[in-house]
């Protein structure tokens, strides 16, 4: 099976092992790039993950403490009437 595609990038060059319709397999390495074009890229991707690593577990923790007083505020609602009835009963409005 042969695959004709030409694909554009920007980057430098340090060695082609393959030249222009070359037979190439899957897996064959047909050029080394310079790294360091790419690597303040790679540097900055790994930073924003960090971040947004740490953002999402900030944000877990406000769910967490949302959902827990979200039950609270339903247990102290849920007191409240019961307490409200017992009221009612012992002034005999009931």
């Amino acid at each position: 099976m042969k695959n004709n595609f030409i694909n554009q990038v920007n980057v430098l060059l340090i060695f082609l092992f393959a030249d222009y319709n070359s037979i190439v397999k899957k897996g064959d390495i047909v050029a080394k790039i310079e790294p360091e074009l790419y690597k303040s890229d790679l540097e900055e991707g790994n930073a924003r993950l960090k971040t947004a690593l740490a953002n999402l577990e900030s944000i877990s923790k406000n769910i967490s403490y949302a959902e827990a007083k979200v039950k609270r505020a339903g247990a102290d609602r849920s007191f409240e009437g019961k307490r409200a009835i017992s009221y009612r009963r012992l002034s005999g409005t009931m």
